[in-house]
C-alpha cells in the first residue's frame, strides 16, 4: 500500500469497499497531458467545419483506444492488491462541471478505475454518457449536460438523493434559473455548519482529538458534492468507508476527508464566502485552491 499515493487509495479503496465499482480518478497525468494537444485541435477543426462530429468522435475514440494501450504498460501492480482493476481512459469535450446556459467546449481525458469483472457493464455505462454529450452538441442545449452528470453520479456510485439534487440544480442554472450551484449550496453549508473553521484549523496543525465532525463524512469522495453535508445517506456511506480504509490503511481516510475540506475551504474562498489569515503569505498570481493543497499534502506528509 505504501507505493500507491493517498489519493488514489482514497478514490480505489471505495471499489475493494464494495460501494461501487467505478471510481474517477486519473493516475497518468502525463497520458491526458499527451493527448490535451491533439484532443483541442480536434476540437477547434470540428468548430471551424473541417469535419463532422461524427469524424470527431472517430478520432477521439482513437486517442482513447492509444490511452488504453498505454496504460497497459504503466499500471502499478500495487493498484491490484485489494481488488483486480482496470483503468479507462474517457474524453469529454463539453465541460459537464460549470452551470451555463450554453454549451462549453473543454475537452479533456479522463481516467476511470473500474473493477476488473464489471468492466463492460461501466463501458456502457461510458456509451450513454457519450450519447448524451452528442445529444447536448447536436441540439446545442445545455440542459442535456445534466444526463451525463445523472450517468456518471450513479456510474460512480454516489447516492440517488445527491446525484438527484446535483442535476437539478444544473438543469435549473441552464435553463437561465436564479438557483444557487451545487458548489455554491455546500460551500454556504461549510460555512453555516463551522467546517470552514475546523478545516482552517487542521491546516494550521490543530486538528482536535475528538477528530472531525459528523458532516465530514459526508465528503467521502474527491469533488463530489452530497445533497448536504447533512445527508443521512452520504454520512452512512462515508461512516461504513470509514471503517473499511482504518482497517487496512491508517490515516488514510482521515487524510482524504481533510484534503476534500481543504478543497471546499477554496471554493469558499474563491467564491468570496469566507475570508481567513492563512491566506497571509500566499502568492497574489497563484490560486488560493493549489496553495491550500500545497499546505494540506506537506502537513499530511509530515
Amino acid at each position: 500500500m505504501r507505493a500507491l499515493t493517498i489519493p488514489l487509495i482514497f478514490e480505489a479503496g471505495r471499489i475493494a469497499a464494495n460501494l461501487t465499482d467505478c471510481v474517477m480518478y486519473n493516475p497518468f497525468p502525463e497520458i491526458s497531458a499527451g493527448v490535451q494537444f491533439p484532443l483541442s485541435r480536434l476540437v477547434s477543426g470540428y468548430l471551424n467545419g473541417h469535419y463532422s462530429l461524427k469524424e470527431l468522435y472517430g478520432y477521439v475514440e482513437r486517442l482513447e483506444r492509444w490511452a488504453r494501450e498505454e496504460v497497459k504498460f504503466r499500471t502499478p501492480k500495487q493498484l491490484n492488491t485489494l481488488v483486480e482493476l482496470t483503468a479507462i481512459p474517457f474524453c469529454f469535450l463539453l465541460n459537464r462541471i460549470i452551470s451555463s446556459q450554453s454549451l462549453i467546449f473543454a475537452p479533456e481525458m479522463q481516467f476511470y478505475i473500474v473493477r476488473q469483472e464489471r468492466e463492460k457493464a461501466v463501458l456502457k455505462m461510458l456509451q450513454k454518457m457519450r450519447n448524451a454529450e452528442l445529444s447536448a452538441i447536436k441540439k446545442a442545449d445545455a440542459r442535456k449536460i445534466s444526463k451525463v452528470n445523472e450517468i456518471e453520479g450513479l456510474l460512480l456510485g454516489y447516492p440517488e438523493c445527491c446525484v438527484s439534487s446535483f442535476v437539478k440544480l444544473k438543469k435549473e442554472r441552464a435553463e437561465g434559473k436564479n438557483v444557487p450551484s451545487p458548489e455554491k449550496v455546500i460551500a454556504e453549508e461549510f460555512i453555516e455548519c463551522g467546517l470552514a473553521k475546523i478545516t482552517v484549523d487542521v491546516i494550521k496543525g490543530k486538528l482536535s482529538p475528538n477528530g472531525l465532525p459528523e458532516e465530514s463524512y459526508s465528503l467521502f469522495a474527491t469533488n463530489f458534492y452530497p445533497c448536504s453535508l447533512k445527508c443521512a445517506n452520504a454520512i452512512e456511506v462515508g461512516r461504513s468507508y470509514g471503517r473499511f480504509l482504518d482497517s487496512i490503511a491508517e490515516n488514510v481516510f482521515l487524510s482524504g476527508i481533510i484534503t476534500n475540506m481543504a478543497s471546499i475551504l477554496a471554493v469558499c474562498v474563491e467564491m468570496g464566502l469566507y475570508h481567513t489569515d492563512i491566506v497571509k503569505g500566499f502568492k497574489r498570481d497563484a490560486s488560493f485552491h493549489s496553495q491550500v493543497m500545497a499546505k494540506v499534502y506537506e502537513l499530511l506528509r509530515n
